[in-house]
């Protein structure tokens, strides 16, 4: 550090975690303190350090999955942003765990410099699905839901039971695609239970446990 006051805090931390908790454009941390239970020394509360940031600008992308686990973990968002001059890529990841006992926000938050503008934004969903957008306006959060190109019609579900009471689902619908399929006992939970590609313009496989079950209901769709 060049500028400011040195932070001189003692403590015996666990794990760091970094978010931007007051949603000002900048990363925050916070250090979680503490001993184990059967240690003799008092307990200690943890340290949360607010970042008042600058005059940068910046971006923070929130992804909400659909084919993909609704949390996103495991997706890659890259951007492309010219900053002071030169162009380049930047990657966060989103990860379920951050080191020791920590996790980092699930958010995306990246530093943009003088960059007012990013020019692509590509999310590599882990279902496969790559998303891109252009021009992204600095400064804001967005939410990013899953969704792929080029769907123009619904898909097509049909079932048939097995011999040994398992049931055969067949998908039809537009070929090179990712569909989610559900299931529900009562029309008003559902569940996602399977995800498939469709490479040829139909896909099938089977589903071992509706005998559990007095009903049992399905649904396909292509986000």
């Amino acid at each position: 550090m060049t500028e400011g006051a040195v932070v001189s805090d003692g403590s015996r931390s666990w794990g760091f975690g970094w978010a931007d908790y007051d949603n000002n454009g900048d990363l925050d941390i916070f250090g979680a303190n503490g001993l184990w239970s059967s240690s003799p020394l008092p307990p200690e509360t943890g340290f949360l350090y607010r970042n008042d940031g600058g005059t940068n600008y910046w971006l923070v992308l929130r992804l909400v999955g659909v084919a993909s686990n609704r949390s996103a973990i495991g997706a890659k968002v890259w951007i492309l942003a010219t900053i002071r001059g030169k162009t380049f890529w930047q990657l966060r990841e989103v990860s379920g765990g951050s080191g020791y006992c920590s996790q980092n926000d699930l958010r995306a938050h990246f530093g943009l410099g003088d960059a007012t503008v990013v020019e692509t934004v590509r999310v590599e969903w882990p279902s496969g699905i790559i998303q891109e957008l252009g021009n992204v306006s600095a400064n804001q959060f967005l939410t990013i839901t899953e969704q792929q190109r080029g769907v123009t019609t619904a898909p097509r579900l049909a079932l048939n039971r097995t011999e040994a009471g398992e049931v055969r689902l067949t998908l039809t619908g537009q070929p090179n695609l990712r569909y989610v399929v559900e299931a529900s006992t009562n029309l008003a939970q559902w569940t996602k239970f399977a995800v498939r590609t469709n490479l040829t313009g139909w896909v099938e496989w089977i589903d071992p446990v509706p005998a559990k079950f007095p009903h049992r209901f399905y649904r396909a769709f292509a986000p």
